[in-house]
């Protein structure tokens, strides 16, 4: 019996349309979040510059550091 190629299995096609939608979620939120917290507090955009340096860079840690402890065991 010949193995089913991945793209005809239905799990895993949802399991990548799911993680695409993610995806596109996360990079929506990482650009809207800066400009809506620029919108609501009015800051100047040199300071506005070191807020996303500092979200981006948070997001960064959060993201790499489980897969760091995974690499790890």
């Amino acid at each position: 019996m010949k193995p089913t190629p991945l793209w005809r299995v239905r799990d895993y096609l949802l399991l990548w349309g799911g993680q695409i939608v993610s995806l596109v979620g996360t990079s929506v939120s990482q650009l809207a979040f800066p400009l809506l917290t620029l919108a609501l507090t009015g800051v100047l955009l040199q300071r506005f510059g070191a807020l996303v340096a500092v979200l981006l860079t948070l997001a960064l840690v959060v993201s790499v550091s489980p897969s760091v402890r995974a690499a790890q065991r």
